[in-house]
């Protein structure tokens, strides 16, 4: 039997083998060998991308459109392998996950914005995101939410899963975005309706507070 130790050090790949490719992690210090991760498994890893997003089973389940059983088969072998872990909301890569999925280049979707609104200085943004996250909507589900040093967004889909609403707290504006086609924009539009109007219900909570919102067509990438 043919010896095939991974000898690499750091963030490396071993080249000694060209039909494998074997990346290493820093932090647990194991191998990966490339033909053991499916492709499900990477579409999973895309989605999870550099550790700031969150996912429940659920919702990985409707952002994919993966089969119950077939995700449950791809979460057990991530998990096996130390490319993602468990955190208090759902599903997160590692960083060693980040190393492997740093390898292969990622789509982006295209998104209009629908509504957006300013968030008055008097109220919480933790708050805001807070009753927000995990909620469900009619006709819209929930999927996850990414936050980083801009600031965060949350995601739901549609129940056929055919579009996925956005809510972005960038710079103290709420945007409310879709990536729906002309069949869907009339059903995205009621949607992201009814998460706009959770979000005014927030905000009349606090005394004093001033607010404006606009109707916005212009196109942004996810």
């Amino acid at each position: 039997m043919i010896d095939k130790t991974d000898n690499t050090v750091g963030n490396e790949v071993d080249n000694t083998y060209p039909d494998e490719t074997v990346i290493k992690s820093n932090t647990k210090q194991e191998s990966v060998i490339l033909d053991d991760v499916r492709e499900n498994d990477h579409k999973i890893l895309n989605v999870l991308g550099d550790g700031k997003s969150k996912y429940t089973f659920k919702g990985l389940m409707r952002k994919l459109g993966i089969h119950q059983e077939t995700l449950s088969r791809s979460l057990h072998r991530l998990d096996d392998l130390g490319l993602i872990e468990k955190s208090d909301i759902g599903y997160r890569i590692s960083e060693k996950g980040k190393v492997f999925a740093g390898e292969r280049p990622k789509s982006r979707i295209a998104f209009v914005p629908l509504f957006q609104t300013y968030i008055p200085p008097n109220v919480d943004i933790n708050e805001v995101v807070q009753v927000l996250v995990g909620k469900w909507f009619k006709g819209l589900r929930w999927l996850g939410m990414i936050e980083g040093e801009g600031g965060y967004t949350l995601q739901w889909a549609n129940e056929n899963n055919s579009f996925q609403i956005n809510l972005r707290i960038v710079n103290s504006y709420v945007i409310i975005e879709s990536n729906a086609d002309d069949s869907n924009k009339l059903e995205a539009m009621v949607s992201a309706y009814r998460i706009f109007e959770r979000v005014m219900k927030h905000y009349n909570r606090y005394e004093n507070v001033s607010f404006y919102s606009t109707f916005t067509s212009k196109e942004t990438n996810n």
